[in-house]
């Protein structure tokens, strides 16, 4: 396919990592026939998956029959799933020329762009992700997540008086606060906040993620993160537990932990890369997500936003498109 060509120094550029909820049975299928980096990359997770999963990663990506299929949304399956086919993305953009000039993600996504960063290795990357996945979809269910519509300050005092049930799981824009916790807690926190006449959505969850139902698998799971080898990025992270440019910390089995438990704060995260200058964002994952959150937190009119895949479109069409608007900034 001829489509336009990237230099190796184009416009500053985020490269950013879609979360959990973006997946869809048989995402990024055409770009796996058809893009030889893209098959390699895939393949490639797959080998390194089969020790940790009890079904392979091609087994169910691209499964034939509905159920076999569905287990692209059972959290296990879900979180390694997903690192795979954005680590993959990744891969062809960085083989057409992409350097980013910082990396970032959504929770899940946040582990894609570690490894790109060169935190851990790949091998190790996929590790810790399919252990997360497996001790999450393990735990109990019954925890429930909601968005609400209100600032950060608000919803805080909203959940206050429930602190050890429910938290704030994500702050994905100025008014679009993530509750998270145990199901009475957070209906009756919506109910409350209902009569104050402030917006909520429940979101539909297997797990209340980050939040204090998470408590049962810390301890294992930072030990598993125990195991892996950390190195300082190689290009700049900006972490989802601080919002900030990722410190020494990062390289720390103790921030893999926390990563789980504590909020993501995207909106920070979005807004530290417009302050360093970054106003060109690319999103690689199976639907645009983050571009959507992204385009209601920075000012109307800013940024450049640029999909990998999205449900439903042509896999090789949309890339093509992103990219030559990449190629037409750098001219």
């Amino acid at each position: 396919m001829e489509i336009a060509t990237l230099t190796n120094n184009p416009v500053p550029i985020a490269l950013m990592f879609t979360g959990q909820g973006a997946q869809y049975p048989g995402m990024g299928r055409q770009l796996y026939e058809r893009n030889e980096t893209y098959r390699t990359a895939l393949n490639s997770c797959d080998d390194y998956l089969r020790p940790f999963l009890p079904r392979p990663l091609l087994d169910i990506l691209f499964a034939e029959d509905e159920a076999t299929a569905n287990l692209v949304h059972e959290t296990a399956y879900t979180q390694p799933v997903l690192f795979s086919v954005e680590y993959a993305l990744a891969q062809v953009w960085l083989a057409w020329g992409l350097r980013p000039a910082v990396v970032m993600g959504h929770s899940v996504g946040e582990y894609v762009a570690a490894t790109i960063a060169g935190v851990f290795s790949l091998a190790d990357g996929l590790k810790l992700i399919a252990e997360r996945g497996r001790q999450m979809q393990a735990l109990p269910s019954g925890g429930s997540m909601a968005a609400v519509f209100a600032d950060e300050a608000r919803v805080a005092a909203a959940i206050a008086p429930y602190a050890n049930e429910v938290s704030i799981a994500a702050i994905n824009g100025p008014t679009n606060v993530v509750i998270s916790g145990a199901g009475t807690a957070v209906a009756t926190i919506l109910a409350k906040l209902k009569e104050a006449g402030i917006r909520a959505r429940a979101l539909v969850v297997s797990h209340a993620f980050h939040s204090p139902l998470m408590a049962p698998m810390l301890d294992s799971f930072e030990a598993v993160a125990r195991t892996v080898t950390y190195h300082p990025p190689q290009t700049p992270l900006i972490s989802n537990v601080t919002g900030q440019v990722a410190d020494d910390r990062v390289q720390t089995a103790v921030y893999w932990r926390d990563h789980v438990r504590d909020a993501v704060r995207f909106a920070d995260a979005l807004q530290t890369a417009h302050q360093m200058g970054i106003d060109h964002f690319l999103e690689a994952g199976p639907n645009p997500v983050l571009i959507g959150m992204g385009k209601r937190i920075l000012p109307r009119g800013i940024g450049v936003w640029l999909p990998s895949l999205k449900e439903g479109s042509d896999d090789e069409a949309m890339l093509a498109e992103s990219r030559a608007v990449l190629a037409a900034s750098d001219a």
